[in-house]
């Protein structure tokens, strides 16, 4: 299964990635999913995501709110997009692009 990187050419900051054996099928895919739902058939972007291939486990979309899952895509350079009360108890912390140098000075 390959993995494929989707997002709403209007909205390109917000992606998942979804599994699927072709990129139009990922397309479909996206249909299903939270950051796609809304989306036009004509305004969904698909990228092949050939890093994340080998972390299907039978999970059509990636799940940002599984610990395992969102490690991995946090040390490919995801993040939240803007730090909450929530950062401050994400196991992914050390290692997060929001994160990094944002800690208050001794």
């Amino acid at each position: 299964m390959k993995a494929y990187r989707v997002f709403d050419n209007w909205e390109p900051s917000c992606a998942t990635v979804v599994y699927a054996e072709t990129a139009r099928k990922a397309k479909a895919a996206a249909m299903r999913t939270d950051t796609c739902e809304y989306s036009e058939w004509t305004d969904i972007r698909v990228r092949r995501f050939p890093e994340m291939d080998g972390y299907y486990r039978g999970w059509e979309e990636m799940d940002w709110y599984n610990k395992n899952d969102r490690a991995v895509l946090v040390a490919l350079g995801w993040s939240c997009g803007e730090r909450t009360w929530e950062c401050d108890t994400c196991e992914c912390k050390a290692f997060c692009r929001e994160w990094e140098g944002d800690e208050e000075e001794p």
